[in-house]
């Protein structure tokens, strides 16, 4: 456990960003580089969950009950650690795209059109939607958004016209 938490001290995307620039930009570099970097978070769960499921009754009562140990683990451990463990591999999917279009991003991925990163350096190298708008574009903005509401004043849109009766008093 004094590796996991080590590993556990990096943040998962430094300690990617470092195993590929070991390993080298491929489709398994990157497949391992994200399993290593996020699996101390899922080894941790297993641990901490087993350890928990060992002193229950169940577990107690096959022991008692003359099971071997594969027995019990395979038929009432692992099937109780099921859970948690696909619960965080659900909250981890979400981070590990992330990470995985970043590193393509920086050019340490996989280049292949369907990649986030991979959308996003050709996004950068044709200068579509990265740039700043400048000050000129937010002031002809707000001119323009001035001059309809100007216009829809004149022509009495949008405004009350009295009380109840809409008699425009």
């Amino acid at each position: 456990m004094m590796i996991n938490d080590a590993l556990l001290a990096f943040p998962g995307i430094l300690l990617a960003l470092g195993l590929l620039a070991v390993i080298g930009p491929s489709k398994w570099g990157i497949v391992v580089a994200l399993g290593l970097a996020y699996a101390p978070v899922v080894t941790r769960i297993v641990r901490g969950q087993a350890l928990a499921l060992r002193e229950r009754d169940f577990v107690e009562a096959a022991i008692v009950g003359g099971a071997t140990t594969p027995r019990i683990v395979w038929r009432h451990i692992v099937p109780n650690l099921m859970g948690p463990v696909i619960v965080q591999m659900t909250f981890a999917f979400g981070t590990v795209v992330l990470v995985e279009a970043s590193l393509t991003f920086l050019g340490l991925g996989r280049h292949v059109d369907h990649s986030w990163g991979a959308m996003l350096d050709q996004a950068r190298a044709l200068g579509i939607g990265l740039r700043k708008p400048g000050p000129d574009r937010h002031r002809a903005g707000v001119h323009r958004v001035g001059e309809h509401r100007q216009r829809a004043g004149q022509r009495g849109i949008g405004r009350r016209r009295g009380g109840f009766g809409g008699r425009g008093h």
